[in-house]
């Protein structure tokens, strides 16, 4: 499957030159992690017996959807990176998931990034960094709340979108304005 996306353009942006190909054991390897995680999600729900089990299952069900929405994108984030900075070596087998970005960045030169594609980068890692820096707070309020601030805990995630919304329209604007600078002759 993950080859017939790939020979679709799944994910291509245009304007960023693909340096990556074959899908690599580190490839696989996080997308056995990725399946994993979605399995444990799906295991994790239990057979309704009565009608009432089934509304009290129902009610989970949204929160469900956003678990796996959020794999999928963390998925699918990894799958671009992989198809566009084409690294395999120990450095990025040791920051797989963590940094990836980070290590594209330090590379850019080496990998010849245009400047699309460094400001496209730096999007992505902005991107990162303001979902690490919520799940960071959400440790922090619970930590310091205790189980009592378990719900502020969970609702830290619900600033994930306006965040990635206004990083997204900010960094575009700017990769838009390159983009169209570049593209003149």
């Amino acid at each position: 499957m993950r080859r017939r996306l790939e020979q679709q353009g799944f994910g291509a942006d245009h304007g960023f030159r693909w340096r990556g190909g074959d899908i690599s054991r580190l490839e696989g390897l996080a997308d056995a992690v990725f399946a994993f995680a979605v399995t444990l999600l799906v295991v994790s729900l239990e057979v309704p017996e009565t009608f009432d089990e089934l509304l009290h299952v129902l009610r989970g069900f949204f929160a469900f959807a956003v678990c796996f929405a959020i794999l999928f994108w963390v998925w699918f984030d990894h799958y671009r990176f992989f198809r566009r900075y084409g690294l395999a070596d120990g450095y990025t087998t040791t920051l797989t998931g963590v940094l990836l970005y980070l290590h594209a960045w330090r590379l850019a030169d080496a990998l010849e990034l245009t400047a699309y594609e460094r400001l496209t980068t730096r999007s992505e890692m902005q991107g990162f960094a303001i979902n690490v820096a919520i799940g960071l707070t959400s440790i922090a309020i619970v930590s310091v709340g205790g189980p009592d601030a378990a719900f502020w805990s969970g609702m830290a995630y619900v600033l994930i979108m306006p965040l990635q919304i206004v990083n997204g329209r900010m960094m575009g604007g700017r990769i838009r304005q390159t983009s169209a600078t570049s593209a003149q002759p």
